[in-house]
């Protein structure tokens, strides 16, 4: 196989591209160095042509059942992807006795809704045809088992997540939508007769008549990736498509909730795309949408495929995960994907105020976040750090622990590869004048002492937005 380099420059930009295939699939990376005239000093970033895209948060996820299992999706992704990967969950640990196997496949969709074979089915146009599957394969194999998950510093198995990604399925026959979106169809087919499997939330379990856009809020503004499942026990919808008849697909109700399963999009041009993990403060508790959070919605209202403008998302952390979970899944879903911008909390009251009695705990946590940090930044990658915010109740002790992780994440941003995005400074009450009393300002304050409400999501929102914005 011959490496094709091309080196080209300009008076602003020196860009080397380079293809590389892993696992059969294609991945394609341009890096950029340009000269910065505010900080006076090179600046290299990598541009990405992929990014799994799915906001949804981890505890968002089902324990899930067994047994053989077909689940039908439909996505709207940003701008026209020319191909897609698809990226399976599952919490299979290496003392689990039975493994799931998984088959997969995918077409491009259309925006008809109004009869279950629309819903489901791949389309060229509006013409829906069972004849439009492309199936995944995985190292050209067609199926896949689960992967095994890391559980270095777990409390709870519903904390772990272990991810397989299928190699590159090109699409062709893509019909971009008039607000530059695009529509794909799935199915994914546990194969395994008595083995479990990770499912999403009931919520997303959907009548195919529902409108997709209802999922994200319309009155808060739609920018992509809406999304509705269904799951249909006891049918091979891979292992036997095409199928015909009222068992091909799901029918008129919501069947049962689906696979957790999404898709990466594979671009022909360089987008960005973001990876970000924390906490509940980090995931949607108290978001006005209970779907992306306040990180999702400030990432997704940057896209803007109308205008060549395509931004990606996908969260990697979920409410109740310490410190060391969020990070596992993340370090996971980093190494299984490509991405331009990397979002993390570098700091969480999980695990936190129970541990920290003095301060053993405090520098592995500064540890943990400045090591990923320094590989993202190693590797090309913005680093968006935020400092969490106060919480009632906490002692002197710990919360002068809490001072000095937010120093240690303030001392990494520099302002060119790390940049800070200071929740704690937005949302936390000082006016007590006392490391005791720190709380959550009242107007931002849901009720509970801990999370944010929804004008305190808000705020976070247009301050990260803001901070991104200005590397756009």
């Amino acid at each position: 196989m011959t490496l094709k380099r091309t080196l080209f420059k300009s008076n602003t930009v020196t860009s080397a591209k380079h293809t590389h295939f892993k696992n059969n699939a294609i991945t394609t990376v341009i890096r950029k160095t340009w000269k910065n005239s505010a900080w006076n000093s090179d600046v290299t970033f990598t541009s990405v042509y992929s990014g799994s895209h799915h906001p949804l948060a981890n505890d968002m996820t089902a324990t899930g059942s067994s047994g053989i299992l077909s689940s039908w999706y439909k996505f709207e992704l940003p701008g026209t992807p020319i191909g897609v990967r698809v990226h399976i969950r599952q919490r299979y640990r290496a003392t689990d006795s039975i493994r799931p196997n998984f088959k997969a496949m995918v077409g491009a969709g259309s925006n008809l809704i109004d009869t279950a074979a629309h819903s489901w089915w791949p389309a060229a146009g509006n013409v829906v045809s069972e004849t439009g599957w492309k199936k995944a394969t995985w190292g050209r194999a067609a199926s896949v088992d689960a992967a095994i998950c890391n559980e270095t510093g777990v409390t709870t198995i519903a904390n772990i997540a272990g991810e397989v990604v299928s190699d590159l399925i090109p699409i062709s026959n893509v019909i971009t939508q008039a607000n530059g979106n695009s529509y794909f169809v799935m199915c994914v087919e546990q194969t395994v007769a008595s083995a479990p499997y990770l499912q999403w939330g009931a919520y997303l379990a959907r009548n195919y008549l529902t409108p997709l856009a209802s999922e994200d809020g319309a009155a808060n503004g739609t920018y992509w990736s809406d999304i509705y499942m269904n799951g249909v026990a006891s049918v091979l919808g891979v292992t036997n498509a095409p199928l015909t008849g009222p068992t091909a697909v799901p029918s008129t109700s919501a069947g049962g909730q689906a696979i957790c399963a999404w898709l990466e999009p594979v671009y022909a041009t360089p987008i960005r795309s973001f990876l970000s993990s924390g906490d509940s403060t980090h995931s949607c508790a108290y978001a006005y949408d209970n779907y992306a959070g306040w990180i999702g919605n400030a990432v997704r209202s940057l896209n803007d495929p109308l205008n060549s403008k395509i931004v990606t998302y996908k969260h990697s952390g979920g409410s109740g995960h310490s410190l060391p979970e969020f990070m596992n899944i993340f370090e996971q879903e980093y190494a299984d994907c490509s991405y331009s911008d990397i979002i993390l909390q570098g700091w969480s009251q999980n695990g936190f105020s129970g541990a920290d009695s003095g301060t053993t705990n405090t520098p592995v946590w500064i540890a943990r976040i400045t090591a990923a940090v320094n590989a993202a930044v190693a590797a090309g990658k913005r680093v968006f750090l935020t400092t969490g915010y106060g919480v009632n109740g906490y002692t002197t002790t710990t919360n002068t622990n809490r001072q000095a992780c937010i120093t240690a994440i303030k001392a990494l941003c520099d302002g060119v590869k790390v940049f800070l995005v200071d929740t704690d400074n937005l949302i936390t009450d000082y006016s007590g004048g006392t490391l005791v009393s720190q709380p959550i300002k009242s107007a931002y304050n849901s009720g509970d002492n801990i999370h944010a409400n929804i004008a305190g999501q808000n705020a976070m929102r247009d301050l990260l937005k803001s901070v991104i914005s200005s590397t756009m």
